[in-house]
């Protein structure tokens, strides 16, 4: 059992996937060589992402051809008995708060608020932004933290590669400004490519956009402390808005876009697109 932690920006669903699909997450060595025959992801932010997320992949695993009555308990322990009957295995529990409250937090793993033994079956990775020393007690704790500069720069001129010594030296203030997080820099680099953008004029709209955010902060978070100092998603976001109205889409539309980016991504169906 491996749990990754990663702060806010880092990718820690994208680098769960990744792991999944090429099995290879690596510190000191590898944690698995091997394919995995199983793959199963738990949003595991709040209960309510949980329960969620246990009822697609038990109605995914036929449950409702062996019962009349589903209740939560039940799925829980069908789908232990999955883990037991379905070796080779890797389980993902994404963004766990934190450490407290485990048997809570990651129910699947416990039972009567005991930890199962399931390391025989299958490989357990959970992700978090939590450095809790709590974690160590359940398995093995790999703390990845932002890039280095230089790191984060061919990060991003491997996306979008600088034509000027000019324009690399201001993807070397954007890397900065973007606090060197992978995932910042990768939607920096894709945009700058899908747009054709400068990398002067995306930094100077990043900015621009950036201060509208804090200043809507202050109105809204007295407290100093509540604010969150740089946020990078919602700024790339608000751009990615700004473009698309400079398109012919309705301004309906750009409500509905608006509107649903406040909701849980794993919540809005894909009929709806």
């Amino acid at each position: 059992m491996y749990t990754c932690r990663l702060g806010g920006g880092a990718g820690k669903t994208y680098l769960s996937h990744i792991y999944g699909d090429k099995t290879i997450c690596t510190q000191k060595e590898k944690l698995l060589n091997t394919s995995y025959k199983h793959i199963w992801e738990i949003h595991s932010e709040r209960p309510d992402t949980i329960r969620r997320s246990i009822k697609e992949i038990t109605t995914d695993l036929e449950i409702e051809q062996q019962y009349s009555k589903i209740t939560d308990e039940i799925r829980l322990n069908y789908f232990r008995k999955k883990l037991k009957t379905n070796p080779n295995f890797l389980l993902i529990f994404d963004n766990v708060p934190n450490a407290k409250n485990l048997p809570k937090k990651i129910p699947l793993l416990y039972k009567n608020d005991h930890l199962i033994n399931i390391k025989n079956e299958g490989a357990v990775l959970i992700t978090t932004r939590s450095d809790d020393d709590m974690w160590n007690s359940i398995g093995t704790k790999i703390s990845i933290n932002k890039l280095k500069p230089q790191e984060s720069l061919k990060l991003l001129s491997k996306l979008n590669n600088p034509s000027t010594q000019e324009e690399y030296e201001i993807a070397k203030s954007l890397s900065q400004e973007l606090g060197y997080l992978p995932l910042a820099l990768s939607q920096a680099g894709h945009f700058l490519k899908a747009k054709k953008m400068s990398y002067k004029t995306y930094l100077k709209n990043y900015k621009t956009r950036n201060k509208q955010f804090q200043k809507q902060q202050k109105k809204y978070f007295k407290k100093e402390s509540e604010r969150i100092k740089h946020q990078t998603v919602e700024t790339t976001f608000s751009m990615i808005i700004d473009e698309i109205s400079k398109t012919k889409c309705t301004k309906e539309t750009l409500r509905i876009l608006r509107v649903m980016s406040y909701f849980d991504s794993e919540g809005i169906s894909e009929v709806f697109f």
